[in-house]
């Protein structure tokens, strides 16, 4: 079932690059989902343009599921109007159907921005991010 879990994760994150291609296809310049790879973890991050795309589609949605609860950590900017809450137990931030309201949050904000870390090092596999 973790399994499971992890490829539609996954298959969301590919589709959130996707959308991402989209967003920026007509916009004249070239524009790719920027990858950083660091000990223990890989960031996507997506522009202002994405993220508010992102926002539009609905995508972020799979990361709200029951299912992908288990798989996924929190990060929300400092001065979100949203909640997370630590679980030592677990090492994680959680947030019930926070995802959705992450990424439009962010997208509201002129600078807002999105990323996603797959995390190698321990705690939830996944981590939704927003930043302006």
């Amino acid at each position: 079932m973790k399994n499971k879990i992890m490829a539609l994760a996954l298959a969301a994150i590919g589709a959130l690059g996707l959308i991402s291609a989209t967003a920026t296809a007509g916009a004249g310049d070239a524009s790719a989902v920027a990858v950083q790879q660091l000990p223990g973890r890989v960031f996507l991050t997506f522009t202002h343009a994405e993220t508010k795309q992102i926002a539009a589609s609905g995508i972020q949605s799979v990361f709200d599921s029951p299912a992908a609860r288990d798989i996924t950590s929190y990060s929300l900017a400092s001065d979100s109007r949203y909640q997370t809450w630590y679980v030592p137990s677990r090492n994680a931030y959680y947030g019930h159907g926070l995802a959705t309201r992450m990424v439009r949050e962010a997208a509201a904000h002129p600078n807002g921005v999105v990323w996603v870390s797959i995390n190698t090092n321990g705690g939830k596999p996944l981590t939704l991010w927003t930043r302006w």
